[in-house]
């Protein structure tokens, strides 16, 4: 009788949960810590379901604005996975670098979990972008 007391109390809680879902940003302006290397470094985006309207770094100096196309490459990546970190780099590669990184997981046709990253890399040599790449 206990054991089905317990049971049912249970059942009771699982029936009563609500499912938490993720609101999606739609625009941000961030400043991260400037670097000697890099200067002030912000960035400014827009996006809107899904499709992104405008992506802006200020980096070394120079305002760096994305492209129809490389917006479109992020097409899917949400906003609010955005990372920043940065590297001394190698000289003969742009030297020091400061990325922008976004995740996203979704469910394939084959119903398998998959999980992707595409960076966004400023340095003095200008913005690049690669990915996205299956984790």
């Amino acid at each position: 009788m206990k054991r089905l007391a317990v049971t049912l109390l249970l059942l009771v809680g699982v029936t009563f949960a609500s499912e938490e879902e993720f609101l999606d940003w739609t625009s941000a302006s961030v400043q991260v810590a400037g670097t000697p290397e890099a200067g002030d470094i912000s960035i400014s985006a827009t996006v809107g379901s899904g499709v992104w309207s405008s992506f802006t770094i200020n980096a070394f100096g120079k305002t760096h604005v994305l492209s129809a196309d490389e917006l479109s490459a992020l097409s899917g990546f949400p906003l609010s996975s955005m990372r920043t970190t940065h590297e001394q780099g190698y000289e003969e590669m742009g030297g020091y670098t400061v990325h922008f990184r976004f995740d996203r997981t979704f469910y394939s046709e084959e119903s398998e979990l998959v999980s992707e990253i595409i960076y966004v890399s400023v340095n003095r040599e200008g913005l690049s972008l690669s990915g996205p790449w299956t984790r």
